[in-house]
């Protein structure tokens, strides 16, 4: 139930922010909601799932950080599916300071709409009520994005915030 939550509302976070990005094609706002869906597919290959653990350690970490690339392996499997979909899947954890994974990506090596999923993802994260924790309020989510800004693509993050009346 958490992950189909989840990733419907990841699609649509991220579409309503490309679209605030000012992101109009129909063809692209396709690849994000589809990239945005999926972003969390690879999940499905790991050998527990992270919603009936409390507490992860250091092996269950390094197996969750790779995700992105199960996720990318599975869609690369698959005819049809654009590339920017694969590209979005393997990125989404990636981090503007390169503290992300699977590759330590930077900046503009990041794909854009693969930022645009990063922020959507940690917002539904947080705005949800988890196995381990309550949800938290849409400002208290704000508030902790901010705090972990140097993770989020800033102009995007301030962005996506106005999307709901919050000025960051």
């Amino acid at each position: 139930p958490y992950a189909a939550k989840h990733s419907v509302l990841v699609s649509i976070f991220s579409v309503m922010l490309a679209q605030e990005c000012e992101i109009n094609s129909d063809q692209k706002l396709k690849h994000i909601g589809l990239g945005a869906f999926l972003h969390d597919i690879g999940v499905t290959q790991l050998k527990f799932d992270p919603e009936d653990v409390e507490m992860i350690n250091s092996e269950q970490r390094e197996e969750i950080n790779k995700h992105p690339q199960y996720g990318k392996q599975i869609i690369d499997a698959l005819k049809g599916v654009p590339q920017e979909v694969g590209t979005i899947i393997l990125q989404h954890h990636e981090q503007p300071n390169g503290a992300g994974y699977p590759n330590n990506l930077k900046g503009t090596e990041i794909y854009p709409p693969a930022k645009m999923v990063a922020i959507a993802d940690s917002f539904s994260a947080l705005i949800s009520k988890r196995s381990y924790r309550d949800a938290f309020s849409l400002q208290e989510a704000f508030s902790r994005m901010t705090q972990d800004e140097m993770k989020y693509d800033r102009k995007m993050l301030r962005t996506f915030a106005k999307i709901f009346g919050v000025t960051l």
